[in-house]
């Protein structure tokens, strides 16, 4: 594990459901709407839009982390980041591309092809 100390808001585990399923009801305009919002929230450096997205896609990402790694703190440190990337590179986030979700989901896949720092286990 890394000394180096990650600069940008604090991110805590997330809470309930670590891969939440859609139902009938989930409809995505309301979703990618927030998204957008989130994401020009994130570009003008608001801490609290990525906490925000944490909050509605940390247990999917860490879900699929966990799936992918098969380890919990190595899961742990991919959810945390993918989520410092996103704080860093928001600027540059193309929601027109493709949604959050997608955008955030190149983490865990990075780290089952192991592109990543913390998918080389020991």
């Amino acid at each position: 594990m890394s000394t180096a100390t990650i600069r940008g808001p604090v991110l805590s585990r997330p809470r309930g459901n670590i891969a939440r399923t859609a139902t009938a009801t989930d409809s995505p305009t309301p979703t990618v709407n927030r998204d957008a919002a989130i994401a020009a929230r994130l570009a003008g450096g608001d801490a609290e839009a990525l906490r925000d997205a944490y909050a509605d896609h940390g247990g999917v990402v860490f879900g699929t982390s966990l799936r992918v790694l098969g380890d919990y703190q190595l899961a742990e440190e991919c959810t945390q980041d993918v989520f410092m990337t996103l704080w860093h590179n928001a600027a540059s986030l193309d929601l027109s591309r493709a949604k959050l979700t997608t955008w955030l989901m190149a983490g865990p896949r990075a780290g089952r092809r192991g592109n990543a720092s913390w998918a080389a286990s020991p």
